[in-house]
């Protein structure tokens, strides 16, 4: 069975949604974890926040947790950035 935690939540909101420290603890307890994943066309950076960029990510840092990710492309923009790779 696959328990996928919501924005790196396992005990409901928090204002930690989506922080990378919040997922890699959730992926260290066994978690798949879904996260809001935003690029950045004219920066060429990878975001994580729900309703805005808040969180700067590395695509090796996407890339290191992928088979643990449940990643929600934010927009087009976006979507067409990973399906580079």
């Amino acid at each position: 069975m696959i328990i996928i935690s919501h924005r790196g939540n396992i005990d409901g909101p928090s204002e930690e949604e989506n922080h990378p420290d919040s997922i890699d603890k959730c992926i260290s307890l066994g978690y798949d974890v879904e996260v809001d994943v935003r690029y950045d066309l004219l920066t060429s950076v990878f975001w994580l926040g729900h309703d805005k960029p808040q969180y700067k990510v590395s695509w090796k840092w996407v890339a290191n947790r992928h088979d643990r990710l449940w990643i929600h492309y934010k927009d087009i923009i976006t979507l067409h950035e990973f399906a580079k790779y």
